[in-house]
């Protein structure tokens, strides 16, 4: 991922990557739009819309008093319709898996706060 500043100030993160179909690689590339409301959420949506028909979701903040909910959208339409399932099925597996390793680091700050 590289992150790029549009001429206005806008955010963008370009991303390039490889799925694995048996030993068959497919390569994908987003560039994303990316929309922050400070301590509340975080928005992206392709602009390229090259691999995608449709590659749009969020990240939610939800602070219930002394806790902070976390919560993930994603709602994604690969243009190759071909491997469509499979691909979303893949996303789907790999979004648990970000979100695991984002709670399992939230814990160890917690556990162990820095000074």
């Amino acid at each position: 991922s590289q992150m790029i500043k549009g001429e206005k100030g806008e955010a963008y993160v370009e991303q390039r990557g490889t799925l694995y179909f048996l030993l068959l690689p497919i390569r994908f590339y987003l560039l994303l739009s990316i929309k922050e409301i400070k301590n509340q959420s975080i928005t992206f949506s392709d602009v390229s819309h090259r691999d995608f028909n449709t590659y749009e979701g969020s990240w939610q903040l939800t602070i219930e008093g002394n806790r902070t909910i976390v919560g993930y959208s994603l709602k994604a339409k690969p243009r190759f319709s071909f491997w469509k399932n499979w691909i979303e099925d893949r996303f789907k597996t790999s979004a648990r898996n970000l979100l695991s390793g984002v709670r399992q680091e939230i814990l160890k700050q917690t556990i162990s706060p820095r000074n």
